[in-house]
């Protein structure tokens, strides 16, 4: 569940998630979010 909340709310910001798994390496969950510039104030 847990995995499917955190896809879910990188989708909403235009993210992307991966997930890779090996025996040797265990599992690696990557995710990027898109860069925002907020203009001064």
């Amino acid at each position: 569940l847990g995995l499917t909340i955190v896809r879910w709310i990188v989708q909403e910001h235009g993210g992307e998630i991966s997930v890779e798994s090996s025996p040797e390496n265990g599992t690696t969950v990557k995710f990027w979010l898109p860069e925002y510039n907020l203009p001064a104030t």
